[in-house]
């Protein structure tokens, strides 16, 4: 049996790379998935359904909750992926920039998670991730140094999918508010 058959997800960050390999993970696991995206998100499926969105218009992330359950039902599981970085040195910092990265990175998933969890409440039933950088608790001056990867290569995004969908599924009933790390050793670096 899927891990996920007959849940319903919303994913952000939906379109490529990391969120792209949640979204193609948790269809494969038996969810409808509403995949979220600034980009147009291509087709991954019948089961995926994309939804064009720029995060940082938060005060409008109500609307977002309701067009996606309108896609594909009342949402089981919110994956907060999506994340936009701006690299400059604090000197450089503008402040549209840095609305932008906070309205994304911090707002969006805040505030989905409180809508999300609403009917997820109701319902007896919800799962919330939320994928960060590193860089949350690890900062660098502009980026993230390569020659600092124990592993020598950034995670693959399967690899970020394969916790995702263990994480949201029925199986997992006693991981929750916990941070894991999925980052090939980094860490321990520091």
């Amino acid at each position: 049996m899927s891990l996920l058959a007959g849940r319903t997800a919303l994913v952000t960050g939906g379109a490529n790379g990391i969120g792209r390999a949640i979204v193609e993970r948790l269809a494969a696991e038996g969810a409808v998935v509403a995949a979220v995206d600034v980009e147009p998100v291509p087709g991954l499926g019948g089961s995926v359904h994309g939804v064009q969105w720029d995060l940082a218009r938060t005060e409008m992330l109500d609307d977002l909750v309701a067009e996606a359950e309108a896609a594909v039902g009342p949402l089981d599981i919110l994956v907060n992926n999506a994340g936009v970085f701006e690299a400059a040195l604090a000197v450089d910092l503008t402040l549209d920039s840095y609305r932008r990265v906070l309205d994304v990175n911090l707002h969006a998933p805040v505030f989905l998670a409180s809508r999300a969890a609403r009917g997820m409440c109701e319902r007896g039933y919800g799962r919330i991730v939320n994928i960060t950088s590193i860089h949350g608790r690890f900062g660098e001056e502009t980026a993230l140094a390569y020659d600092k990867l124990p592993l020598r290569r950034f995670a693959m995004p399967e690899e970020i999918a394969e916790h995702v969908a263990w994480l949201a599924c029925e199986r997992n009933t006693y991981v929750t508010g916990q941070v894991l790390t999925v980052d090939g050793g980094v860490t321990v670096t520091f």
